[in-house]
């Protein structure tokens, strides 16, 4: 994750997305689902957040607007510019209503634009995470093929330039990581596999806690 300055509501947002979202609560009380007036928005929250995912910090070219606080546990918010992200889809859907397990962007101190906690961005620690869970590597195991492999290098975003991250580094990120985030972003992986047809979906199990 990285921090992100407050963006700022554009001028139409009121007119276009607060009030007729506030009607809309007003005329369908109990809904299952919000009515989308957010999305004609998202070109504005992908421009400030730099085209990139708020979790995992990476360049995302389609993105979709996110609800930091849910609408099953705050509906209220819903229609609020306060309460929108950009993110990248599948996290969107893995994330569902665990909104005490989230940090928020715009207040994450400590963290650089472009890295994330001690060098590696959220997905970064993520990509090698599966790599160590699907080949039962050791951190020092995990942290020597980061070196020696291009193929894992590239999966995890390390460019040829870039120093790859330490065992330590590996090992103190890595057990950031919580058992129910892991399954979380199993579902959404798995889902966003199934929806597309590709064979990766079998292969989600290895992030598993």
């Amino acid at each position: 994750m990285i921090p992100v300055a407050r963006v700022q509501m554009p001028p139409a947002f009121h007119r276009r997305c607060r009030m007729p979202g506030r009607t809309w609560l007003r005329g369908h009380p109990g809904a299952k689902r919000p009515r989308d007036y957010w999305t004609q928005f998202k070109p504005v929250l992908a421009d400030g957040f730099g085209d990139r995912c708020r979790y995992g910090a990476m360049y995302e070219p389609v993105g979709s607007v996110d609800h930091f606080m849910s609408w099953d546990n705050h509906p209220e918010l819903a229609y609020e510019w306060t309460n929108l992200r950009f993110v990248a889809e599948w996290v969107n859907k893995s994330k569902q209503t665990a909104d005490d397990a989230m940090l928020d962007p715009y207040e994450v101190c400590g963290i650089t634009a472009d890295r994330g906690r001690h060098g590696m961005s959220g997905e970064q620690v993520l990509r090698a995470l599966v790599i160590k869970q699907a080949n039962g590597f050791s951190y020092e195991e995990l942290a020597f093929h980061l070196v020696d492999s291009q193929s894992y290098r590239a999966f995890c975003s390390i460019g040829l330039a870039d120093k790859p991250p330490s065992k330590s580094t590996l090992q103190r990120n890595l057990k950031l990581v919580r058992a129910e985030t892991l399954e979380r972003v199993n579902r959404g992986l798995v889902q966003h596999a199934q929806e597309h047809g590709s064979r990766m979906a079998s292969a989600c199990a290895a992030t598993r806690p």
